[in-house]
């Protein structure tokens, strides 16, 4: 179930090499770790966003979202 996990949080199937290295535990770590780093860079990215759009004109700000999401 780890290998699992770590597969969908990668979105591609992890190196076979560090799989055969890893116990379950460190998998279920591993997996914890990529899914916290993706978290933390979603929201730095939006930061990076909402940051970028204040310099533009309300109006369009809201059509410019629109477009990125």
């Amino acid at each position: 179930m780890s290998q699992d996990a770590l597969r969908t949080e990668l979105g591609a199937n992890p190196p076979k090499g560090l799989v055969a290295q890893l116990d379950a535990a460190a998998l279920e770590h591993l997996t914890a770790a990529v899914r916290a780093a993706k978290a933390s860079q979603r929201e730095a990215l939006t930061r990076a966003e909402e940051g970028a759009l204040r310099h533009l004109p309300r109006l369009v700000r809201r059509a410019l979202r629109t477009v990125l999401r």
